[in-house]
Parts: C-alpha cells; sequence; structure tokens
C-alpha cells in the first residue's frame, strides 16, 4: 500500500502519518479530506505513539515540570527581546551533497546571491507538473539572477539515484543544479511533503516557504521581493 496521499486542497504528496501536521501547517482551520480507507487510517494508528499511562508520582511530577518550564521560556522570552539583544533572521541550513553536475553543492558557497530551494522527489507526480509547467518558465525568468537547486529527498517509492534525476532533468527539460539528498538535508528543512520551495535572500535568511503545488505569480513575487523589489 502507498504510503503517501495527495493533499485535495494544495496537491503536495504527503505520508500518511504526516497528513495531521501538513494540514495544520499548510491548512491551519480548514477541513481537508484526504479519503483515507480504513487501512490506511488503521496504518496511521498503529505508527503513532502512544503514550503510557501516568503513575502517581507522574501525575505529581509532570504539573510541577510544566511550572518550571513556563517559567524558563518566560525568562528567556525577556532576555531575547531585551532592547540590548537584536533576533537572528531565520538562516536556512547549510548542506553539502552531490550534484548533478558529477561534483557537489554546498548552500554557503551561495552566500551573497538569491537562492530558489526546491525541494522534490522524481516519482511526485505534482513536482513533475510544477517542474513543467512552474518551474522551467520560472528559470528562464530569473536565471541569470538567482541560483536555482532542486533537492531530491528521495520522498516517495524506490530509491532515487542520480540517473534518475537526470533523465528527470532531460524529460522537463530542467537546466539548473539537482542534488542528491541521503535523507539528513530533509530532517534540517522540516520537509514533510513535496514540492516545497524555499526563497532564500542573500544572507541565507529565509524569504518565504511554499508548501505544494505553487503559482508562477506566487514564485515570481517572492523572488522579487529577496531580489530587492
Amino acid at each position: 500500500m502507498a504510503d503517501f496521499k495527495r493533499c485535495p486542497r494544495c496537491g503536495a504528496s504527503v505520508r500518511i502519518e504526516n497528513i495531521d501536521r501538513h494540514v495544520a501547517r499548510a491548512h491551519p482551520g480548514k477541513k481537508v479530506d484526504f479519503d483515507l480507507s480504513e487501512e490506511e487510517k488503521d496504518e496511521i494508528s498503529t505508527r503513532k505513539r502512544r503514550r503510557p499511562p501516568l503513575h502517581g508520582r507522574e501525575r505529581l511530577l509532570y504539573p510541577s515540570l510544566a511550572i518550571v518550564i513556563v517559567v524558563v521560556v518566560v525568562v528567556l522570552a525577556l532576555l531575547y527581546y531585551s532592547p540590548s539583544h537584536k533576533p537572528q533572521p531565520n538562516v536556512a541550513p547549510d548542506f553539502t551533497l552531490p550534484s548533478s553536475d558529477g561534483g557537489t553543492v554546498r548552500l554557503s558557497d551561495f552566500r551573497g546571491q538569491v537562492v530558489f530551494l526546491d525541494f522534490m522527489d522524481t516519482d511526485c507526480s505534482v513536482c513533475q507538473r510544477e517542474t513543467g509547467d512552474v518551474l522551467v518558465p520560472l528559470h528562464a525568468t530569473y536565471g541569470n539572477r538567482v541560483v536555482f537547486i532542486s533537492v531530491d529527498i528521495r520522498f516517495i517509492g524506490d530509491s532515487d539515484t542520480m540517473g534518475d534525476i537526470l533523465s528527470f532533468k532531460a524529460f522537463y527539460g530542467a537546466t539548473w543544479t539537482y542534488v542528491l539528498d541521503d535523507g539528513t538535508v530533509a530532517l534540517k528543512y522540516d520537509i514533510t511533503a513535496t514540492p516545497t520551495t524555499y526563497v532564500l535572500n542573500e544572507d541565507m535568511s529565509v524569504q518565504g516557504i511554499f508548501r505544494g503545488l505553487t503559482p508562477y505569480g506566487t514564485l515570481s513575487s517572492s523572488l522579487d521581493a529577496a531580489l530587492g523589489g
């Protein structure tokens, strides 16, 4: 049985155990019916960890810990937002991965340039559609001013190879660089569905995050903002 479902609202491919997280993050306050079968519902239930019942001592311990945590959070918040402390930008995690060009790509090498970071999977039908319909024309417009990197995160079906990526690039006419993730980068960026897109400013801070099939206009507006208007 497939371990992913397509989101009926945004078209993203979502692992079934991540459905609740996807809806909460991408469609807060909205009802999204994934039309799960009874077998899939049972699989979700078995994958989720169940907390054991609390014993008497634990019932007393947990409220105390909660109070301590709240106090610590308040103190840290006061320190963090004091006049002498400036909040740091949300900086994209660095990575080094093998690339479709035969070498390696290190994200931090592109500091000082706007980066379009596309998390995808060659087996993801939404990624295929977005690549052909949106990313190829987007790259044609912005490729001389923006660094495009697609990260294959091996999310759906069998693990991809560099050969799979090269075939994908050739079929869709994607001329920018692709890299092959071993699973660590997807965890760093908390990727739960494909496609997911990050637009990074020149200082590697995050300009925008887009989940699911995203229109050309939305992505171009984010790139324009990162480029300074």
